[in-house]
């Protein structure tokens, strides 16, 4: 098994299930990813890579092949290295990008 571990401070825990998103943004092997969210696992990992992460309204975004822990709290959401690169990727989630 492989764990996922700071982009920043080697033996500290990125937290939550999209950590390897936002590790991956942060240390720049992708300009922006995309991550799934109950409560906790977009906001966290990304706070604690430094970069933004935004967990969208429910139902804004798609939750197509998702399995949902909670269909009341469940979303997909953007990881970015700034809020621009969110607001785009978000804009491509939930087609209101024009």
């Amino acid at each position: 098994m492989v764990f996922c571990s700071s982009a920043y401070v080697a033996d500290g825990d990125p937290a939550g299930s999209s950590s390897g998103s936002a590790i991956s943004t942060s240390a720049g092997l992708c300009a922006a990813a995309i991550g799934t969210e109950t409560a906790g696992s977009i906001v966290v990992p990304s706070s604690r890579a430094s970069v933004v992460g935004l967990k969208p309204t429910v139902g804004l975004t798609s939750r197509s092949g998702v399995i949902p822990i909670s269909h009341d709290h469940d979303t997909v959401g953007p990881i970015g290295r700034t809020v621009e690169d969110v607001a785009l990727l978000l804009g491509i989630l939930s087609n209101q990008l024009t």
